[in-house]
């Protein structure tokens, strides 16, 4: 599991406000409405953060520098969302070869990562910054069923119709196998934020008979 920090009772807290609050107050200040320890008061951020953020001083993030650039995670963003809607989505473990591959590839070596494989600490927090990731559990299926076009689909019904034609319905039965199973599972996998029913090709059948 991911550790979890926990704040040091008298420790200085940091960013205990949303960026919306902070550019409503910086707004008020800008326009004179508001003092900066007014403003201050009113936002509850400290007049120190607003008169630093005025001036445009101490504008990066605070803590310990990113590992990649934004145009690296950007980029295996864009990848995993781009494998999963290929049919292939990534899991967390897969993602973090992928990261480890790729700084094997560069000849770089990150020493917060343990032969250059990223932990569960780093995917996280990943996760946390690219909002239109999500993790889901994926509905796996066969290659067979991922060549299905609306076509065969509709030529299915047809023909179904044209053979239940005359059939009363007491004379039809619906029925499903019970047997052992191949099934590998449903995975939890990485793929975009708002995907409903993420869907994972494999090559295993759904039941043996």
């Amino acid at each position: 599991m991911p550790r979890e920090h926990k704040r040091k009772l008298g420790a200085r807290s940091y960013r205990n406000y949303t960026p919306k609050t902070l550019e409503a107050a910086l707004a008020e200040v800008k326009t004179k409405k508001l003092s900066l320890r007014k403003a201050a008061e009113k936002y509850q951020i400290h007049y120190i953060t607003l008169w630093l953020k005025l001036k445009g001083k101490h504008t990066r993030p605070h803590g310990k520098p990113r590992v990649f650039t934004d145009e690296e995670e950007n980029a295996f963003t864009a990848h995993v969302i781009a494998m999963s809607s290929f049919g292939f989505p990534v899991t967390a473990w897969h993602l973090r070869l992928i990261v480890k591959s790729y700084l094997d590839r560069q000849g770089r070596t990150v020493r917060a990562f343990q032969a250059n494989l990223p932990g569960k600490d780093w995917l996280t927090s990943f996760l946390r910054r690219h909002h239109e990731l999500t993790q889901r559990i994926a509905q796996n299926i066969s290659h067979a069923r991922a060549a299905t076009d609306e076509e065969t689909v509709n030529n299915f019904f047809n023909n179904l119709e044209e053979e239940l034609r005359d059939i009363p319905p007491s004379n039809i039965w619906n029925y499903d196998e019970t047997n052992l199973v191949d099934d590998p599972g449903k995975p939890k996998i990485i793929t975009k934020r708002g995907t409903k029913y993420p869907e994972r090709i494999r090559n295993a059948s759904k039941a043996c008979t």
